[in-house]
């Protein structure tokens, strides 16, 4: 008998063992492979503050698990709380309130699991669901957005701009500090992280980017080109990296959060078209003809259409190395290693 059990249990042993190597090797394998799809939507997606929408359904890339969370689009009637009307749209990722609609979006950084912000006739309410309060946030003033964990909130009056900072966690604000540029015309573009924001203006040097600290105002030109607006938006790749040239089979892009720039080398570079840059300029997506190719910073580059059936329309980055591809009927997510 007690041989008996001894054998069991050292089989025991032996199979977890084996399981355990098997897996190993398995994941060692998925791992040098230098593309990995790890998900696909059923259609072509559109990406809000990197909430990737798919067939009404809702999801964000969970670092940690290295998949997909989704969630089902929500609505709560505002009657129930007090001298309210109307409905908010939301998702729910881990239990907080992720608004559906762009302009509640904007303030996605300030909801928790149990309150959220929103617009309704140009006033901003913050709705509290454990006790059904609603209080409004600055009062008589154009708020527009907050920064990406709610510090600050940012105020538009006509072209001149009040950031706002949070002193409790009752949405009491310190006195406004006013965006130190001098222009006629001044644009918003997003927040960087959750003390700086890029903003552009109209100068005599042409289009004028810049990142103001919502701490003080004070600004630091990001980068220019003397070019008309709408040429310059389009060199505007993501929240991170201008297109700064296109030269003997490189591409160049400037880096605002670092101000340096990053080379990618791409034979093609003159007529190649950037369509998306990860986060830290690891790889970039760029069009060629009929032809999109993933370049890594290293020299190396993989076709597109080794990947993707149909032709590739857009790309987006939603860490350094995980990317969004979408064709003509659906997208597909890649892990990149190369």
């Amino acid at each position: 008998m007690k041989t008996k059990k001894i054998l069991k249990i050292s089989l025991s042993i032996l199979i977890t063992v084996f399981s355990l190597i098997s897996l190993f090797f398995v994941f060692k394998i998925i791992n040098s492979r230098p593309v990995n799809k790890v998900f696909e939507f059923v259609t072509p997606v559109t990406i809000k503050k990197d909430i990737v929408i798919s067939d009404n359904q809702s999801y964000v890339y969970n670092i940690y698990g290295g998949n997909f969370s989704k969630s089902e689009k929500y609505s709560l009637p505002l009657s129930q709380f007090e001298n309210q009307s109307g409905d908010f749209e939301y998702y729910l990722f881990n239990n907080t309130f992720y608004a559906a609609q762009d302009y509640d979006a904007e303030f996605n950084g300030a909801n928790t699991q149990n309150s959220f912000i929103h617009k309704s006739s140009g006033d901003t309410f913050l709705f509290n669901t454990e006790d059904f309060s609603v209080k409004t946030i600055l009062e008589d003033n154009n708020i527009i957005s907050c920064s990406q964990n709610g510090a600050y909130f940012l105020e538009q009056d006509g072209n001149e701009y009040y950031f706002h900072k949070l002193k409790s966690p009752d949405f009491d604000f310190y006195s406004p500090i006013k965006l130190n540029i001098k222009s006629d015309v001044c644009t918003f573009h997003f927040w960087i992280n959750d003390l700086y924001a890029l903003f552009s203006c109209i100068t005599d040097k042409g289009e004028l980017y810049f990142i103001a600290n919502a701490e003080n105002g004070e600004t630091a030109p990001a980068y220019s080109i003397q070019n008309s607006f709408e040429d310059f938006q389009k060199e505007l790749i993501s929240d991170r990296f201008f297109v700064s040239g296109k030269s003997n089979g490189n591409v160049q892009c400037f880096n605002i959060y670092l101000q340096e720039t990053s080379n990618f080398k791409f034979d093609n570079a003159e007529s190649g078209d950037v369509l998306a840059i990860s986060h830290n300029a690891t790889y970039a997506v760029i069009k060629d003809n009929n032809e999109v190719y993933i370049v890594s910073n290293k020299g190396k580059t993989k076709a597109v259409s080794e990947l993707l059936n149909g032709e590739c329309v857009d790309a987006h980055f939603l860490l350094d190395n995980i990317v969004i591809l979408t064709s003509t009927n659906k997208s597909e997510a890649y892990k990149l290693m190369f």
